[in-house]
């Protein structure tokens, strides 16, 4: 936790996955990262709580586990390379995680790796990220995890962010990244990808500072950011209002090249 920045909004107090001070609350509490709790992370996951399934009669929580080989695979694609492009980059990390946790095939199965919270005895008992690898049934909170990770092990300021957005006009739980990098800021999404110029990347869209700032808040406030864009997966455009819950909100232009 003491990597996290302390963030303060009317006399709360929050750093990393602990609310230091609340007029709420009496001394600190220590709270799950996900949709209607904490739901920005800006360090690197290590023993967090993660929020897999919040729904009515079902939560499930989940720990990152050892994604060691992860990091292995994440150097060896940047191998001895000099430097990187800020695109090149995101595609590396995109395709270490796609690899990592293989596609959607299974994704019926995701569940079982993680036990309901009305049955897990300690937190011993929660699901670890890492035993999807190769399951292909991971989803957005596992992949924007391990990217998260990914992203602050190559020196980039990146947080992970749990919110409602609307996709083609349906409302659901997503989880994506918020990337700072040489000034600017951007949306990196490994779970809802594009194509650009024939080649299955990441989404990946630049937002100014001040709507960075205020997605990236972890309780209080947000910021709708609105994306078109196609996605080779599902073969059609989409439309995302990422952080949707917020009147302000932007619309961006396709900041990708669609080739399909």
């Amino acid at each position: 936790m003491d990597n996290c920045r302390i963030v303060e909004y009317n006399g709360t107090i929050i750093q990393g996955d602990t609310i230091l001070k609340s007029p709420a609350i009496r001394g600190t509490m220590r709270k799950p990262i996900g949709v209607k709790s904490i739901t920005s992370f800006d360090g690197s996951f290590d023993n967090e709580n993660i929020i897999v399934e919040y729904d009515i009669g079902s939560i499930r929580f989940g720990k990152i586990g050892n994604i060691s080989e992860a990091y292995k695979n994440l150097k060896e694609k940047i191998g001895s390379r000099e430097s990187c492009t800020f695109e090149e980059l995101c595609s590396i990390v995109f395709e270490v995680v796609d690899e990592y946790f293989g596609r959607f095939e299974n994704v019926k199965d995701r569940l079982s790796y993680y036990k309901d919270y009305d049955y897990a005895e300690s937190e011993d008992d929660y699901g670890r990220i890492s035993e999807l690898k190769g399951k292909s049934s991971a989803m957005c909170v596992e992949r924007a995890a391990l990217a998260q990770n990914l992203l602050k092990s190559l020196g980039i300021n990146s947080i992970y962010k749990a919110t409602e957005i609307i996709i083609n006009g349906k409302k659901e739980a997503h989880a994506f990244n918020l990337v700072e990098f040489e000034g600017k800021c951007y949306i990196f999404d490994s779970t809802i990808p594009t194509l650009r110029t024939d080649r299955i990347d990441p989404l990946v869209g630049e937002i100014p500072k001040e709507v960075f700032d205020k997605i990236s808040m972890p309780m209080f406030t947000g910021y709708g950011v609105e994306i078109t864009h196609y996605n080779p997966l599902r073969d059609k455009e989409v439309t995302i209002v990422y952080d949707s819950n917020w009147s302000d909100k932007i619309t961006l232009e396709d900041q990708n090249n669609k080739t399909k």
